[in-house]
């Protein structure tokens, strides 16, 4: 099939069309649209990157890893402990 009747040039599973609205190549295969929350829109066209499957909150910095995790367990750990008495 010719480029012109072709709705997606390089074959990379996104139409021609949308990739030119999310800014990646419509004839590079390797440029294919963002999509950071996996919701189905690309980055460029979605106003809400933060709804999606996919999404997930940005570490700021200054956090320790685990710590959510081992607060709860030290809580559960006295809880335990101040019942047995």
């Amino acid at each position: 099939m010719g480029d012109n009747a072709d709705l997606d040039d390089d074959n990379d599973g996104f139409a021609d069309t949308y990739e030119m609205e999310c800014n990646s190549g419509p004839l590079n295969a390797n440029s294919v649209p963002t999509d950071s929350d996996g919701d189905g829109l690309c980055d460029e066209i979605d106003l809400d990157n933060t709804d999606g499957p996919l999404w997930q909150y940005p570490d700021e910095g200054g956090s320790t890893p685990g710590f959510g995790l081992i607060s709860a367990l030290a809580v559960l750990t006295l809880a335990a402990l101040a019942r047995r008495d």
